[in-house]
């Protein structure tokens, strides 16, 4: 597989917001698959940002961390060049949000006010707008101005979701973060089948709720995925493993990279020329995609295919807003076409790890005999084959070996002689990124710095010339 040589001793570039995405498209991480997954978590964390989301639903974006290290490398990055909500949880800790000289007194209280007072039989107009801008300045001081908000602190029993519109992008910053949320997914919560909250006329809507954030080895298993993939959430897992952080040698211009997209227009046409060829590479990625999906619950596949409908136009527009002081629409191709190809491999690659938990391939038996023995490897150790059979006596012998044939062909388990042990995620998301199925992308993006192009890696079956 080509390797790419670019080189970071000196960026050539060093004054747009275009030159530094360039620049940590082919330099977040020491390696391929890291930069693949760093790129694509940009790309989906931007769409997620974006001022008036440019599609009808915004997806959701879990990482699944393939190591053990307490903090993500990836979800780092987001926080700090995305979200933001560090200043919230200080200011929370050293007490400076309930000394703010403009908005005194008890959040909770003036909120209640606010509500209060803004519902009357016949209101003043201007007194219904005082009471508005109360209560919004009391959410946005207590609980921040989204549409970023940490999950814990998203909610209230009284108001229910708050937000500074009718969307929240829910951040699982913190252990507390994840935790509510399992137990949320696993009781059927009504806030989340049922999202309502404030909106910004102080009446009672429907929020749309996207997930952002990481998933340990431990925290992403078997009923959380199917509860989130069986009720049709647009969710994306990235597996990676990542283990060091993200090289952001320009953080100011990474800064305002994400102010433009925060701040833009995104009805605006784009100019760029079309960026998106229909190419080889990109249909075996599709095809790969629908062999996944045809496998999984119709509406989680519906969701997936209308992301990757939807992802094309989203990577060119934020290509175009972030290149916007360039004026040059080679630029904006280059930019947008490296992040829709990383992206899609991401999107794909974490697909098929839902293989881990089950889903996305057929076996002699049912979903829930596959389940059952892949929780006893894993929790049990290696097992011989006969042991097996006494655990599973449904299964007769030649049952017993198709299958255990067919997890192997997964990479899930491995058979030695008679023995079978399991593997692990992290050997398993390893081993997934590095496959002949999912060649790498390339990166144009490095004419940009002054290198070659790197090329993306060969198709299966497909001779390199």
């Amino acid at each position: 597989m080509y390797k790419s040589t670019t080189t970071h001793s000196k960026d050539p570039f060093d004054g747009t917001a275009a030159q530094a995405v360039a620049s940590f498209i082919n330099g977040a991480a020491p390696d391929e698959n890291g930069r693949c997954m760093a790129a694509a978590l940009f790309t989906l964390s931007m769409w997620q940002i974006a001022p008036q989301p440019f599609t009808a639903t915004v997806p959701s974006v879990l990482l699944v961390n393939a190591g053990d290290a307490q903090c993500d490398p990836l979800d780092v990055f987001a926080e700090e060049f995305v979200f933001n909500l560090g200043w919230l949880e200080q200011s929370l800790r050293d007490g400076s949000n309930v000394t703010n000289p403009h908005i005194p007194g008890d959040a909770h209280k003036a909120m209640r006010a606010a509500v209060w007072g803004a519902g009357q039989i016949t209101p003043d107009h201007v007194y219904t707008e005082i009471c508005r801008n109360q209560f919004h300045n009391y959410r946005a001081r207590d609980y921040g101005d989204g549409p970023g908000y940490r999950y814990t602190r998203a909610w209230t029993e009284q108001y229910g979701w708050l937000s500074n519109d009718d969307r929240l992008i829910l951040r699982l910053d913190q252990d507390d973060d994840r935790k509510a949320l399992r137990h949320d997914l696993l009781t059927g919560s009504k806030k989340l089948h049922d999202a309502k909250g404030i909106g910004w006329e102080l009446k009672q809507v429907s929020k749309e709720l996207a997930l952002s954030g990481s998933l340990h080895s431990g925290e992403w298993d078997e009923a959380i995925v199917t509860k989130m993939i069986t009720g049709g959430w647009p969710v994306l897992f990235i597996p990676h493993s990542v283990t060091v952080p993200l090289r952001t040698e320009h953080k100011t211009n990474l800064h305002l990279a994400r102010m433009k997209v925060a701040g833009s227009a995104w009805w605006k046409p784009v100019t760029a020329p079309d960026a998106l060829p229909d190419d080889p590479w990109l249909q075996h990625h599709f095809h790969h995609l629908r062999m996944r999906l045809a496998h999984m619950p119709a509406n989680y596949g519906f969701a997936i295919q209308r992301i990757i409908r939807e992802l094309g136009v989203v990577c060119m527009r934020l290509a175009h807003v972030i290149c916007s002081d360039t004026n040059d629409g080679q630029v904006t191709t280059i930019i947008g076409q490296d992040l829709y190809r990383m992206t899609l491999r991401a999107i794909v690659i974490g697909v098929a790890a839902l293989a881990y938990q089950g889903w996305g391939f057929t076996t002699n038996c049912g979903r829930a005999e596959v389940v059952a023995l892949l929780h006893h490897l894993r929790t049990h150790g290696p097992s011989s084959r006969r042991d097996l059979q006494r655990k599973f006596p449904a299964m007769d012998s030649q049952h017993r070996d198709e299958l255990l044939d067919r997890l192997e062909d997964e990479r899930l388990v491995e058979c030695n002689g008679r023995h079978v042990s399991a593997v692990p995620l992290s050997n398993f998301i390893e081993s997934l990124q590095g496959r002949t199925e999912f060649p790498q992308t390339g990166a144009l993006s490095n004419l940009l710095l002054g290198h070659k192009a790197s090329m993306a890696g060969p198709l299966p079956g497909v001779e390199v010339q």
